[in-house]
């Protein structure tokens, strides 16, 4: 009887352990329970999706602050939701005019929700503030191919 309990507590731990490792949220997160290190943490293994699905639904608690709404940008962008982007960094540039990487995926979102004139207007401005050789290089590529 002892070794059947034994067994059935192993199963559920293994089974417990291969849900744990095969979530994208908990493997990519770690331990943190902090829903915008957790997005970081996916952002970075380029799991945009899993970002996005963990930010949206927390839109109406978190949305307004800084920090989410450019997670949520990323995340929406990332993961193929350019309009919801667009305004999540809409809201970060309200708060935070001077946010340069914010305004970059700003002009990327529109670019990828098909509003030229808007990516275009934010990839110049872009350029009037002297960007690193290698961004400006992208930026560039960006206008070049809206030239197209």
């Amino acid at each position: 009887m002892r070794h059947s309990i034994h067994a059935a507590l192993l199963i559920v731990l293994v089974a417990g352990l291969t849900a744990i490792s095969t979530s994208p949220t908990v493997f990519a997160a770690g331990t943190s329970n902090d829903p915008l290190q957790q997005a970081r943490d996916l952002l970075d293994a380029h799991q945009g999706d899993a970002a996005y699905q963990l930010l949206a639904p927390l839109e109406s608690q978190l949305g307004g602050s800084e920090d989410y709404d450019y997670m949520l940008g990323l995340a929406a962008l990332d993961s193929g939701h350019a309009s919801e982007a667009v305004f999540s960094l809409e809201r970060v540039l309200a708060v935070d005019p001077a946010f340069l990487g914010a305004r970059m995926e700003l002009a990327r979102a529109r670019y990828e929700s098909g509003d030229a004139p808007g990516a275009r207007s934010q990839f110049q401005y872009l350029l009037t503030q002297s960007p690193p050789e290698s961004t400006r290089n992208v930026i560039e590529q960006y206008l070049a191919a809206l030239d197209q």
